[in-house]
């Protein structure tokens, strides 16, 4: 069966509006990573089993901002989540 705008609507001109998820899409320019996040993303050059995406990253970096917050630095921080992991 028609829809209704194909008919009443279309043999008076008007045309619904456009729908938004027909729109092409941009590709995402993802932001470079900065700070507590920009560290995180380098867990993964350690132990590749830590490897987090920048999304993941960005989301932990509020975390990690407090261990800086409390004086932590950057070896600190890998030693903590990199010792004591198993063997690969």
């Amino acid at each position: 069966p028609p829809i209704a705008w194909e008919t009443a609507e279309a043999a008076e001109g008007q045309m619904p509006p456009p729908d938004p998820a027909d729109a092409p899409q941009r590709p995402r320019r993802e932001e470079p990573l900065t700070g507590s996040a920009e560290v995180l993303s380098r867990l993964g050059l350690r132990d590749r089993r830590l490897t987090l995406g920048a999304d993941e990253a960005r989301e932990l970096a509020p975390l990690l901002d407090e261990w800086f917050a409390v004086g932590a630095d950057e070896a600190s921080v890998f030693h903590a989540l990199t010792s004591g992991l198993p063997d690969r």
